[in-house]
């Protein structure tokens, strides 16, 4: 019979695992495409209407996106210790880790300038 006591922290930490790794990847990439390939074609930086604060400017959306990339690295790299570890405690802390750094994240975009 499966222990389910032993199998859903492994699940949840293999999710946030997954997304870390996803969203940690996207932002790196961006900000290379932006900050080491100069390409900036399509972003609305300093322009007009209502955009997020990190808009206001071409550093500030790089540091904005490293600073986020930094704090899921770090949540992936958290994940992975929990999974060698075999700490449940810790892997649902994990998981719980990630979805508050989203909601952060999500909130952090709606500060407007």
């Amino acid at each position: 019979m499966i222990n389910h006591s032993k199998i859903i922290p492994i699940i949840l930490n293999t999710i946030a695992l997954t997304i870390a790794a996803i969203i940690t990847a996207f932002l790196l990439g961006e900000w290379y495409n932006l900050g080491i390939k100069q390409n900036t074609e399509g972003y609305p930086f300093g322009g007009e209407g209502p955009k997020p604060y990190y808009y206001q400017s071409l550093g500030t959306y790089l540091t904005n996106n490293l600073t986020w990339a930094a704090i899921f690295a770090t949540i992936l790299m958290f994940s992975i210790f929990t999974i060698t570890h075999k700490n449940r405690r810790l892997q649902y802390c994990s998981f719980g880790l990630l979805i508050v750094s989203i909601i952060a994240m999500f909130i952090n975009g709606n500060f407007s300038v």
